[in-house]
């Protein structure tokens, strides 16, 4: 006969798969589960039931966790306090606020592409510019730079705010009429 020490059974049995997993093969070698609150001799029925509504219990406290944590998400979300991420061009300040990046290269950057964009009037055009002007370091291959992301981020918006449609094969447009 064995003993299996659990120091906190209940973040375990939070995975009733595995729990469960572990009461019957316990149950099998004639091991006992031993957690601060005592001895379960997973082979006895009162035992066994006992081991099964901690199990229980605690994946019932998880999901309440779990949609505690969601409704808190939803309640910022409707008040406007939900920042999970920012756009390109803007920081977090605290955990409600966000402003302005200061970094000046990236405000110039933002400001380039979108001078550009009124210019041209389309986003091929801006980064067929970009690439003329850059040459093999063009913001789509700069990969995950600053350029980089001020590029994918700035096109994704020019692309909604003006209708452009979406991708059609790999590198032309279709406005949508609305």
């Amino acid at each position: 006969m064995g003993a299996a020490f659990a120091i906190e059974a209940s973040r375990l049995a939070r995975n009733g798969r595995d729990w469960h997993t572990l009461i019957e093969f316990c149950a099998l070698v004639g091991t006992v589960i031993v957690d601060e609150d005592g001895a379960y001799d997973p082979r006895l029925p009162n035992d066994r039931l006992l081991l099964r509504m901690k199990g229980t219990m605690s994946e019932l406290n998880l999901s309440i966790l779990r949609h505690r944590s969601l409704e808190a998400l939803k309640q910022k979300a409707r008040l406007g306090e939900l920042f999970l991420t920012v756009a390109i061009g803007y920081i977090k300040v605290r955990h409600d606020r966000i402003a302005v990046d200061p970094d000046r290269r990236i405000r110039e950057a933002i400001a380039l592409v979108f001078s550009k964009f009124s210019e041209f009037q389309s986003v091929r055009q801006v980064l067929l510019w970009f690439r003329h002007e850059w040459g093999n370091h063009s913001p789509s291959t700069v990969g995950r730079t600053f350029a980089g992301k001020v590029w994918d981020a700035q096109a994704a918006k020019l692309r909604r705010s003006f209708g452009l449609g979406q991708c059609q094969g790999n590198s032309s447009w279709r406005r949508e009429a609305g």
